[in-house]
């Protein structure tokens, strides 16, 4: 799984090793959103798993968030590989419209 925002083995190396920490949390943040999901205003059916989906993959994660795997969003971006904040600011802003 490599969805590198440069060429930079580095960075490659830096978000292949974070994918699983904003799996889990994305996971944990669902499943919260499902037990109390009368408390929030109802957010979009495409960003959200099914709870058994949520479920399944806290057993057994993929390894990468669905949104990431699903969209690409990294793998995507054009950056002119500068800066990782550049980076997010792009990925930000290109989510935003």
């Amino acid at each position: 799984m490599n969805f590198p925002l440069t060429n930079n083995h580095d960075m490659v190396a830096e978000l292949n090793w974070i994918y699983p920490h904003l799996e889990r949390i994305d996971l944990l943040l669902q499943r919260y959103y499902y037990q109390k999901r009368d408390w929030f205003d109802s957010l979009p059916e495409s960003f959200l798993l099914t709870e058994d989906e949520v479920d399944q993959r806290l057993a057994e994660p993929q390894g990468i968030p669905h949104w990431l795997k699903t969209n690409n969003i990294v793998g995507n971006a054009e950056t002119d590989g500068n800066s990782t904040s550049g980076a997010l600011s792009l990925l930000i802003e290109r989510n935003r419209s």
